[in-house]
């Protein structure tokens, strides 16, 4: 996301057809996908330049100004990963790579589903992006492909790669974690699937002494299931965790959100057709009533045993209003949520509802928490509609 836009590109859709390139990948691969949060609408970017393939499970990040940068993913056609990096300007839709100076041996290995997140470093000004862990190819495996939880930096100064030597208790070599950057000079990770199982730890990465810290769970405290491929967000000191897998690759249907000041966990209370998702994106941000809005799109209803192009896809983009920011002393708070539209089209249904409800009244919309009697009597008949006037008012 940058500020008030969120930027969908390449993927897995069920027209991917598992081949290294086709007429398919190159038209996802040449679109970017805009939702305008301000008025919940979808549009199309034609990208220029040198686009990335159309790969799923790659791992992206911004520098907080205007770049996008995406890394490595899988193919599709047999264990075909990728390592390289590029970089999309959000102003003008032009890719273009990042090509490394210095030697492919200090390159992160060639994989899918890893986390990247952008710093610069505030005594040597160096910025850069920070890759973690993933999985990918390996020619001495029978199975050709492995695990890691190697760490890399890629310096955009110099264009250089370098292998971080990492102190502190990390997380074992997994893939489908979230990682997010995280206060000042650090990153966040949660969950994960790994040899033997899926977490639910949480580690923190300092990026500037470049050593891990892996979260004690206080006893008794609620705290989610462990998942891999699901949806996550942060804004402030709040990180929220939806979907993703099982261990035994059953859809998970909860949300959590986390306040990482008092490394709690509160679960949220979502509609579970909208929760249960795979591979999914999210974001969180902060309403202007100080609440905070969860924006939820696309990922898949996870299928077991069927392939990647074949699994069910979502398309349509869901939002949730939550009234207050959640801290450890109060309960879980209410929500209201809406789905739009499928990507390309208005919220039509929204805009008809809104000015049914006009025509029922004849009068201008009124506050929807108060009113008149016959307005109360309406909402009793529809209470669905309080729900999207709430909505509207908070976007």
């Amino acid at each position: 996301r940058i500020e008030q836009k969120i930027f969908v590109w390449s993927g897995c859709t069920s027209r991917s057809p598992d081949v290294h390139t086709s007429s398919i990948k190159e038209s996802l691969a040449s679109k970017v996908y805009i939702f305008q949060i301000n008025n919940s609408k979808w549009y199309i970017e034609s990208a220029r330049g040198d686009p990335p393939c159309a790969t799923r499970g790659s791992a992206f990040t911004t520098n907080g100004d205007k770049m996008i940068f995406n890394f490595g993913g899988y193919c599709g056609h047999n264990l075909c990963f990728y390592n390289d990096l590029h970089q999309l300007d959000s102003d003008t839709i032009i890719w273009s790579t990042k090509n490394p100076k210095n030697s492919d041996s200090l390159a992160p290995m060639k994989k899918q589903d890893c986390g990247m997140v952008y710093y610069q470093n505030p005594t040597t000004c160096v910025a850069g992006l920070c890759v973690v862990g993933g999985a990918g190819i390996d020619s001495s495996s029978k199975k050709g492909w492995k695990y890691t939880n190697e760490v890399h930096f890629f310096d955009l100064n110099e264009s250089t790669w370098s292998k971080c030597g990492v102190k502190g208790n990390g997380p074992p070599p997994c893939s489908g974690f979230s990682f997010h950057a995280f206060k000042e000079n650090q990153a966040i990770l949660f969950g994960g699937r790994s040899e033997n199982e899926i977490s639910n730890d949480i580690y923190f990465l300092n990026l500037e002494e470049w050593s891990w810290n892996k979260i004690a769970k206080p006893l008794g405290s609620p705290w989610p299931n462990g998942r891999e491929s699901h949806a996550f967000g942060y804004c402030d000191q709040f990180l929220t965790v939806v979907g993703g897998l099982n261990n035994d690759d059953v859809i998970m249907e909860d949300a959590w959100i986390l306040n990482t000041d008092s490394m709690e966990w509160k679960e949220m209370a979502l509609p579970s057709e909208n929760s249960s998702r795979v591979n999914a994106t999210a974001n969180l941000l902060q309403t202007k009533n100080k609440g905070l809005q969860l924006i939820l799109y696309g990922g898949s209803k996870f299928v077991r045993g069927t392939d990647h192009n074949q699994q069910p896809m979502l398309s349509h983009t869901f939002i949730a209003i939550f009234d207050t920011v959640i801290d450890g002393h109060k309960k879980s708070m209410p929500s209201v949520w809406y789905d739009l539209s499928p990507m390309g089209l208005q919220v039509k249904r929204l805009n008809d509802t809104v000015n049914q409800l006009k025509a029922q009244m004849n009068s201008d919309i009124m506050e929807p928490h108060g009113g008149s009697e016959r307005y109360r009597d309406l909402l009793m008949k529809s209470p669905e509609l309080n729900d999207v006037l709430y909505l509207l008012s908070k976007l």
